[in-house]
């Protein structure tokens, strides 16, 4: 039987993370990195900035994103790990971190 693909993380997770890694990465980097297509990664960070988890900062010709360490997980059975403390336990040193 053929395995079924899957992730442990969503999209939107996959965002943050590479995110966290490389804060200063184009949207078509970030494209290739997750396997995404460019316009949903546009739309995921569309979400993520919406939802406060994420700022865009424009420096010259690019966008410099931030992550708010501090914001709580969305589902219910999430809301009391703080996206910082996930990203850490993926172990990801945060360049940007404000939760320290």
């Amino acid at each position: 039987m053929k395995e079924k693909k899957w992730n442990v993380l969503s999209n939107h997770g996959r965002i943050l993370v590479c995110l966290a890694r490389y804060p200063e990465i184009t949207i078509q980097s970030l494209a290739y990195k997750t396997d995404l297509s460019i316009r949903a990664v546009q739309n995921l960070i569309n979400d993520l900035e919406a939802s406060r988890y994420l700022s865009r900062t424009r420096i010259g010709r690019c966008n410099y994103y931030q992550i708010d360490y501090e914001k709580p997980l969305r589902h219910s059975l999430e809301r009391k790990a703080k996206v910082g403390v996930v990203l850490r336990a993926l172990g990801i040193e945060m360049q940007n971190d404000r939760s320290t």
